[in-house]
């Protein structure tokens, strides 16, 4: 074992020498703008959208605990899937709920679990929701849904009175699952596994070549299978060991080892006209930052900081019907964790997020229930938009689980 400690050293100095011409052609290649990808906070140009708040999931004594929206509009659906916890973040027996709206997210059915976290070797599993993408089978030609989640069980010593312990450690038989719907989230098939050693951020992304591209935290998957069931290669930021848990646990051990190299998680990508990829990642300071890959996804650049302003939350970058870029996210630098309020930012070149729509703007307010890592009035938002309507999902100091909703129109 000391001799392939020795040995993995040496190879990562030799990888780290290797990797700086790369970095440089990968300058050359990607373009000079990534980092100056920017949202204008205090200056842009800002409308606030009227929108009305539906609360999907109330927290309640016993189960005061729902986080990580995921979204997916097929007609006549939007759907909506969230962890949900008795108490804390991501404690054990934490299970995925799904919810659907039928009328343009007016009104949803009442949310119930769809994935309940098998027993581990100590304790039931954690499991998270990590994305909802709905599509047709490419060979029945049939409705179908995925849900993906992510699974991983604490080892004893990240276990206390049969609870998780604060803190991000000790984790152990992390991956991502999927189970698959063919009637609209009525049914769901039995899990199956999807990769070892990751827990996603979001569901996977359509490139324009069609390959589909999942982000976690410093690994992105990809796959050609058009269904996104099969066939996930793993990339990652350079300096990344391929045997990297790449979840909450293996995100603090990175951020401890080298905050500047490392310290990022929670991608979300969009892609440019050019056919350049951009991840656009959180980190531990008031701005995102951004890998790039020139390559479909099989590598991605180092990561750099942008001008791109941060609360410190999850994010979503995408491009609306028309062709705009967006950004939906809680840009706020200052009063760090309170997370409001809610801006869709737009672009039209991928750089300038120069027009600012306030989606909600409510402030934050301390949690009714006792609990782990709870707070902020915006938490990690998603939206998916169908039939000219824009509906976006949050959560409300991690408890509630809320939505708002308004015309797409009223982005022109």
């Amino acid at each position: 074992m000391k001799e392939n400690g020795i040995f993995n050293s040496v190879l990562l100095r030799w990888t780290a020498v290797l990797m700086l011409p790369l970095a440089a052609a990968w300058a050359q290649q990607l373009g000079e703008g990534a980092a100056d990808i920017t949202n204008h906070w205090g200056v842009a140009e800002t409308v606030r959208i009227s929108t009305e708040e539906v609360v999907v999931q109330h927290a309640v004594e016993g189960r005061s605990y729902h986080h990580h929206c995921q979204m997916a509009a097929q007609p006549p659906y939007f759907f909506l899937a969230f962890s949900s916890g008795a108490k804390n973040e991501d404690d054990v027996g934490q299970e995925v709920f799904f919810t659907r709206s039928r009328d343009g997210g007016v009104t949803w059915d009442t949310p119930r679990g769809i994935v309940k976290p098998p027993m581990g070797e100590h304790a039931p599993f954690v499991a998270t929701a990590t994305g909802l993408r709905a599509f047709y089978d490419p060979e029945s030609g049939g409705r179908l849904l995925a849900a993906y989640y992510g699974l991983y069980e604490y080892q004893a010593g990240g276990l206390a009175d049969g609870a998780r312990r604060p803190g991000d450690a000790n984790h152990q038989n992390t991956r991502c699952m999927v189970i698959l719907s063919e009637d609209d989230g009525v049914t769901w098939s039995a899990p199956r596994l999807v990769a070892e050693n990751v827990v996603c951020n979001l569901g996977p992304q359509l490139t324009a070549s069609g390959r589909l591209i999942m982000p976690a935290n410093v690994v992105f998957l990809h796959t050609d299978d058009p269904s996104g069931l099969s066939g996930w290669v793993r990339a990652a930021l350079p300096g990344i060991p391929p045997e990297h848990p790449d979840d909450s646990a293996g995100f603090a051990r990175l951020f401890a080892e080298d905050p500047d190299r490392f310290g990022f998680c929670e991608g979300s990508m969009f892609q440019t006209d050019n056919g350049v990829l951009r991840m656009m990642l959180r980190t531990n300071r008031p701005q995102l930052a951004v890998t790039e890959s020139a390559d479909n996804g099989m590598t991605w650049s180092p990561a750099r900081m942008t001008r791109f302003s941060d609360n410190g939350s999850r994010h979503q970058f995408g491009r609306l019907p028309d062709g705009r870029y967006f950004a939906l996210s809680t840009p706020d630098p200052e009063n760090r964790g309170a997370r409001t309020p809610l801006v869709l930012a737009l672009s039209r070149d991928g750089v300038s997020f120069d027009r600012h729509f306030v989606v909600g703007d409510a402030p934050a307010h301390p949690p009714k229930f006792s609990g782990h890592a709870k707070g902020g009035r915006f938490g990690y938002p998603h939206l998916a938009v169908m039939d000219g309507v824009v509906v976006a999902a949050y959560s409300v100091a991690k408890e509630d689980v809320a939505v708002c909703r308004f015309p797409l129109s009223r982005l022109d």
